[in-house]
């Protein structure tokens, strides 16, 4: 009976082992491929929260045609209270954006649209209840669940109008008084003069994300919001939007 080499006796022989090139090689190559995907990683977590927050944009502005259907082609805020909206509500709740979006509970299927996964600020909200364990209507949430401004000078008659977006947008007039909407304070934009608006970088960089009033979302500069403003209606040479708190840098 033949004595069991090296190799059959469970000891590594020379065609088995890893050198210690080898080895170094081995070890190379798993550097190589961790610097490839783990920046991809990190770049794919950006376009998925972008892309949630176009659905969720997407679904506000659904539910905005939704209630425009039932409503003469009137928005929410546009609608006397008297007549379904919220315009002139003798509560004075409609100077909040959450009552705003909270008309919108027939066509939203729950207020988390509410808040995009960007916005390290919000707390989303779970249903449209007063509870204080993710109800949009308690106190604890409210403009606290709230990502989006309304374009409150935006019109179902006026397809290409910014009828919502994220709330990181800043405008040249500061807050105003109020506007035709019945609204107050209001962000305040001056479409015909004053410097051009802008995105803060809080939420998806130096862009953000708009809705218009047909339905269409689109990712813009700050460049293009400006530009989108000023061919949008608005309300005697400027455009009023409700903004749920102010825009973080």
């Amino acid at each position: 009976m033949n004595n069991p080499t090296l190799s059959q006796a469970g000891r590594p022989d020379r065609e088995t082992a890893f050198t210690r090139l080898e080895l170094l090689a081995v070890l190379a190559a798993l550097v190589l491929v961790a610097g490839v995907v783990i920046p991809a990683f990190a770049q794919g977590k950006p376009r998925s929260q972008q892309a949630i927050c176009f659905n969720n944009l997407r679904a506000v502005g659904q539910a905005v045609l939704l209630f425009n259907a039932e409503h003469n082609q009137l928005d929410p805020w546009r609608e006397l209270a008297a007549n379904g909206g919220t315009r002139n509500h003798p509560s004075g709740l409609n100077n909040n954006a959450w009552f705003q979006f909270s008309w919108l509970s027939n066509g939203l299927s729950n207020p988390k649209v509410l808040a995009c996964p960007s916005d390290a600020l919000v707390r989303p909200a779970k249903d449209f209840s007063f509870s204080p364990n993710g109800g949009l209507l308690n106190a604890n949430y409210q403009n606290n669940a709230i990502s989006y401004f309304i374009g409150l000078d935006s019109s179902a008659l006026v397809p290409d109008s910014v009828l919502a977006g994220d709330r990181n947008l800043y405008p040249n007039g500061g807050l105003g008084s109020g506007c035709s909407s019945g609204v107050g304070p209001v962000a305040v934009h001056y479409v015909s003069g004053g410097s051009p608006i802008k995105w803060g970088s809080a939420l998806h960089g130096p862009s953000g994300n708009i809705l218009f009033h047909d339905g269409r979302v689109e990712q813009t500069s700050s460049e293009t919001v400006d530009r989108l403003f000023k061919l949008g209606t608005d309300d005697y040479g400027s455009f009023h939007f409700q903004v749920p708190r102010p825009p973080s840098p």
